[in-house]
Parts: structure tokens; sequence; C-alpha cells
């Protein structure tokens, strides 16, 4: 195997932690309904907030990543604090 190539299992960081593709699974939230549980949002809120959201849209789903979402609350905490 050359450098820079992972066999399946290899730590995609090279730190011992999960491959990048389960750390992104993990990280992914699919549709409004886990969006909105995510954030104690009913769907519809979501549906109706999306162009406020840090959400993306793949076809007519929607998707976010949770670490994303947390640091755009943090974000929005802030600006609200100055």
């Amino acid at each position: 195997m050359s450098q820079g190539q992972h066999s399946i299992g290899d730590s995609a960081n090279g730190r011992g932690g999960k491959p990048h593709g389960e750390a992104l699974a993990d990280d992914m939230l699919e549709g409004a309904e886990q969006i909105g549980a995510f954030m104690g949002l009913k769907p519809r809120q979501v549906y109706h907030l999306q162009d406020k959201l840090p959400v993306f849209q793949i076809g007519a789903k929607l998707f976010a990543r949770k670490s994303t979402i947390v640091r755009w609350i943090a974000e929005q905490e802030g600006r609200a604090a100055q």
C-alpha cells in the first residue's frame, strides 16, 4: 500500500480514533425529524427555518451535522451577549 492510503479499519486521522466515515455518520442528522429532535424543534419548524439554520439539502431531504449545529448555537449565543 502506498503512502497516504488507508486500509479498511485504519484510522483516517492516524491517532487511533474512529475511521473518518464512522465519525461522519455519527455526526450526521438526516431529515427534519432528526434535526428537530436534536434541536428541540418540530419538523415543521425545521422546514420553516431552513434558510436560517445550518442545514443543507440533497434532493428533497434536509441534512445537518450535529457539530455544526452546536457551533452555530454557540455563535448565536455570543452575538446575543454583545
